[in-house]
């Protein structure tokens, strides 16, 4: 049989985050394509089930949301809705030289968070370090979460995965896209017969790129070599 291509690695960020650079850093990784976005909830939307959200925070960040009393609210928000939080912290708390906080109640922060509201820390050394972890998550999540669940072709797949899957095939279309197409278009079928005009009407689908789309849904398909008439 011949080897499946990899699978592409999708990450939605959210538009504040674009200053870090961890944007810049995390399109340039091999099969990964970015959507930044504002995100209701967290600042890196890794998917899987339940889907992972990164909130990130330096570590002046973290003593100032701690000593503004935003913290914990943020983070038990973050807890109660559908996805599943990280907290990427980069930069050690204690060690912020302008802190005016004891570090026994920075030590009963983190102690609080994990043990209580049970979201994860992940320590970073700065941005960098943090493009790398949130990739390694995005990664685990999709790729590791798909070569062991249903995936398309597979004899677990439902009739929804695999037309989802179809549709995140097409260049240019993350997760939020290829909802906003399913929301538009009522079949696959419906779908490949659309032309540039239809398909710029989807919600994150440019001019340009609907042009693009309608060559390829519409092109002739290359003819077999060697086949015979009949051949799976």
């Amino acid at each position: 049989m011949p080897k499946r291509p990899p699978a592409p690695i999708y990450i939605r960020i959210d538009t504040q985050e674009q200053r870090s650079g961890i944007p810049d850093l995390l399109a340039a990784m091999p099969l990964v394509h970015i959507e930044v976005a504002p995100l209701r909830v967290g600042d890196y939307d890794v998917g899987g089930n339940p889907r992972r959200v990164f909130e990130r925070k330096t570590g002046s960040d973290f003593l100032g949301s701690l000593a503004q009393g935003r913290l914990f609210a943020q983070l038990t928000a973050l807890r109660k809705s559908r996805f599943a939080p990280v907290l990427l912290l980069e930069g050690d708390p204690l060690r912020v030289s302008h802190s005016q906080m004891r570090p026994e109640s920075i030590r009963g922060a983190l102690a609080y968070i994990t043990a209580i509201l049970r979201v994860p820390i992940l320590p970073s050394s700065g941005p960098t370090e943090s493009a790398h972890l949130v990739y390694a998550a995005a990664r685990q999540c999709q790729v590791g979460h798909a070569a062991h669940g249903p995936a398309a072709g597979r004899r677990g797949a439902s009739l929804s995965e695999r037309q989802m899957q179809i549709v995140l095939s097409l260049p240019g279309i993350g997760p939020v896209t290829a909802r906003a197409v399913c929301a538009r278009f009522r079949s696959l079928h419906e779908l490949l017969s659309a032309d540039a005009a239809q398909l710029a009407t989807v919600p994150g689908i440019s001019p340009a790129r609907a042009a693009a789309l309608e060559q390829l849904l519409h092109a002739s398909l290359p003819p077999s070599e060697g086949g015979k008439a009949g051949e799976a």
